[in-house]
């Protein structure tokens, strides 16, 4: 059985929990990991009918702030990292890559 926009939307903030935790652990694999279950969570919630969605607008206001908040993070920590990673270059002797 197909879960509930309810459950899909506690689902996702599970995920969210889980994903900023992963980013302040620096866990490369559990932040694509939560990638993954967004991208499916997100997806789920597109193919549901607009009246579903209209009827928890204020929850998925809510997710949506949550899902821009870890999003300012994960673009914070990746810019970190790029410079950290040019800093360190040079002393390394080599040129060293962020890329996952």
């Amino acid at each position: 059985m197909c879960p509930t926009v309810a459950e899909l939307l506690a689902e996702l903030s599970t995920v969210l929990d889980e994903e900023r935790a992963a980013v302040g652990r620096l866990d490369v694999a559990a932040v694509v990991e939560a990638a993954d279950k967004k991208e499916r969570i997100v997806n789920e919630l597109g193919r549901r009918d607009k009246r579903e969605l209209l009827a928890v607008r204020a929850e998925l206001t809510a997710v949506r702030q949550r899902l821009l908040h870890n999003g300012m993070l994960l673009a914070h920590a990746r810019d970190c990292m790029q410079d950290l990673l040019q800093v360190l270059g040079p002393i390394a002797g080599r040129k060293l890559s962020a890329e996952v």
